[in-house]
């Protein structure tokens, strides 16, 4: 049995908030999906993926309205995104501000994946999940792309400089609200969300740009990068795969490597050149995603363990205890 992909969304309590400053009964949507009293409240919450889905579509239907993901993105209120956000409106050109969003990325989501692809007459900001077609599902990948799009618009006086936008998800029966808003050629069910803008748009400055507050953020994002363990692209990439493969049992190194386009003895050598070793990787990505799991009380730790693959809670116990010097109970207990 293939086991959901759990990510840590901001779009579940935005969307909540949504639908109740609308006038809608959030809680009775939030008690379905067993998610707590307060999610309105939170920035973040860690679900499945299915979660997001799932609050996205009842959310469209108690509102009457197919295109409120997209309605959300045109109005999100400053600040929504917290430090990422904020760096990239201080950024003194729409090049930076993309680099460093797709830098910065990491700190508030590792499910989905920024790239940006510079051109030398179309350059690309792109969206996906390894694993996963759909990416965040209709309403939040059309909040995406409508949020990167009005932010452009905002601070920049360039609004023609936006060539395409691509969704993962599959066509909605009407996008007429969609062409009217994008102004630009739009291709659906491409399994990744994507803005394509001329390359010259690089170079436009921001109207928010700031040195001074820009400095001071680029520190703290490098702050917390720097105490976050190193990982060179290489590994960051197997990572990935075992991220996603972890929740399917026990990854094998022969299916990791397939999945790298490697033979396991090259996967092997990639690993020692990095010092360490495949079952070191496994062990070290489960250790992280549990503690990110033990922190959503909604999971019960059984369901924790079964999300990392482990067959029996008791083996989870131990590596818990191993990670952690606690049991999953009292480090629970004690955050």
């Amino acid at each position: 049995m293939t086991k959901p992909t759990v990510i840590r969304s901001q779009v579940v309590p935005a969307f909540l908030a949504w639908l109740r400053a609308h006038g809608g009964d959030a809680d009775a949507i939030a008690k379905k999906w067993e998610l707590p009293p307060d999610v309105m409240t939170m920035r973040e919450i860690v679900v499945p993926l299915a979660t997001v889905h799932g609050v996205s579509d009842d959310i469209a239907r108690a509102l009457g309205d197919p295109n409120f993901g997209l309605h959300v993105g045109l109005k999100m209120p400053r600040g929504s995104y917290g430090l990422i956000e904020y760096i990239g409106r201080s950024a003194p050109t729409v090049l930076a501000a993309c680099r460093r969003v797709v830098r910065y990325g990491g700190l508030l989501n590792e499910t989905h994946t920024l790239a940006f692809e510079e051109g030398d007459g179309i350059s690309i900001l792109s969206q996906r999940t390894p694993g996963e077609p759909l990416v965040g599902g209709r309403h939040a990948n059309e909040m995406f792309i409508a949020l990167v799009v009005r932010v452009m618009r905002e601070l920049t006086s360039a609004r023609g400089a936006i060539r395409g936008v691509s969704f993962a998800h599959p066509a909605p029966p009407d996008t007429s609200e969609h062409s009217a808003f994008f102004e630009c050629p739009i291709e659906f069910g491409r399994g990744e969300n994507r803005v394509a803008f001329a390359s010259e748009f690089l170079r436009a400055k921001l109207d928010g740009a700031d040195e001074a507050l820009l400095a001071v953020l680029d520190e703290q994002a490098e702050r917390i990068i720097a105490s976050q363990p190193k990982k060179s692209d290489e590994l960051t990439r197997i990572r990935e795969q075992v991220r996603v493969a972890v929740k399917d049992g026990q990854p094998s190194l022969e299916r990791i490597a397939e999945l790298m386009h490697a033979s396991p003895r090259t996967l092997q050598r990639r690993l020692a050149d990095e010092g360490t070793n495949f079952n070191q990787v496994v062990d070290d990505v489960r250790a992280e995603l549990a503690r990110h799991y033990m922190k959503d009380e909604r999971l019960a730790i059984g369901e924790i363990a079964y999300l990392l693959g482990f067959s029996e809670l008791s083996a989870f116990s131990r590596a818990f205890k191993r990670w952690t010097g606690k049991t999953p109970a009292a480090f629970r207990k004690k955050d």
